[in-house]
């Protein structure tokens, strides 16, 4: 029986395999194989790893046949962002200047993915050093939308935002400062969030230590709250710029929100003009899809100087938990493919 595992969710994925439906090897193989067919047109990969992460794979596997306890994300498969660590493996950050620079640690959402079960295929492409919100730059080349080549994907999460969008793997882990995970979301109809400050431990920081985040792209909400909830969580002893505050607890609100049940009863949309006004499509668009969120009884209110909306130059959807801010970038909708 042929297995659609381009459009399959990691929620699904998991459930199958942990009933033993689907094999983490053939969904590995198959990761990999899409990988490879798209890379002339979406170039998407900088670094691909068939070879360890088939031996993750068979791991997870034996696993499974072994009835052992199984992580969060085991056997589903995963890229990371070349702005993040990935031990042995190149970390060039997008750039000639870093081209033979191998990491010798992984970062902390790396190291939890895998502890988790996650399979790890590769790495994406990144614009150099995370600077621009597209995805080319010299060492790599151009990375395409799997909508229209001919477009971006946004970035500089871009290879995550494409290989998730073409179906190569359910999620990916990718960075954001200043836009890096919420623009090529809102580009290539995925989902991604930047979590506060602190929430997933960031190492090697970047130029940009206090801004940079990590965090998931992914086709639906529930399958990012999956990866968010593998990496998410405080360290003690980690040397970075965020203390506890209270970030040391899971993060299922972002779960529990994606299924509708932490919402409240009202959920505010701000419009915020802060850094200049929207046009009148783009604030059209933005208000037929906020209708979606009537999925979750709950009300929608126009809330446009709310302290939780201040400077705050995207369109938000966030609920009453204090963890949970959902966020789309209000972008030109002629730059949009659907």
């Amino acid at each position: 029986m042929s297995i659609d595992f381009d459009r399959m969710s990691a929620v699904e994925m998991k459930r199958r395999i942990i009933k033993k439906e689907i094999s983490p090897v053939e969904i590995t193989k198959r990761a990999l194989q899409a990988a490879e067919d798209t890379q002339k047109t979406l170039n998407a990969f900088c670094v691909l790893m068939p070879e360890t992460a088939l031996a993750a794979a068979t791991a997870a596997e034996d696993s499974v046949m072994r009835g052992q306890p199984l992580g969060l994300l085991h056997g589903i498969p995963f890229s990371v962002k070349d702005l993040i660590a990935v031990k042995d493996v190149t970390y060039a950050s997008g750039s000639k200047t870093m081209a033979k620079n191998i990491a010798t640690v992984d970062a902390p959402s790396v190291e939890r993915a895998k502890a988790a079960g996650g399979i790890l295929i590769g790495k994406t492409t990144t614009s150099e050093f995370g600077c621009k919100p597209v995805g080319d730059n010299l060492l790599t080349g151009i990375t395409r939308s799997p909508w229209n080549p001919s477009k971006t994907p946004g970035g500089s999460s871009a290879g995550a935002a494409a290989s998730v969008a073409a179906g190569i793997t359910p999620f990916a882990l990718g960075t954001d400062g200043g836009g890096s995970i919420r623009v090529p979301c809102s580009f290539s109809g995925l989902f991604g969030i930047k979590g506060h400050f602190g929430r997933v431990p960031v190492w090697p920081t970047s130029t940009t230590p206090t801004l940079a985040h990590v965090g998931p792209i992914a086709r639906n909400v529930q399958d990012g709250a999956l990866l968010f909830s593998a990496i998410a969580g405080y360290v003690s002893n980690w040397k970075t710029f965020f203390t506890n505050n209270g970030l040391h607890g899971s993060a299922d609100q972002i779960d529990l929100a994606a299924r509708g049940t932490a919402w409240g009863d009202a959920v505010g949309l701000a419009l915020s003009n802060n850094l200049g006004p929207l046009n009148a499509q783009t604030i059209n668009f933005l208000e037929d899809a906020a209708q979606g969120t009537a999925v979750y009884s709950a009300s929608l209110s126009s809330q446009p100087n709310h302290a939780a909306f201040q400077g705050a130059a995207t369109a938000s959807v966030a609920s009453a938990a204090n963890d949970v801010q959902l966020t789309g970038v209000a972008t030109h909708i002629d730059h949009i493919v659907m």
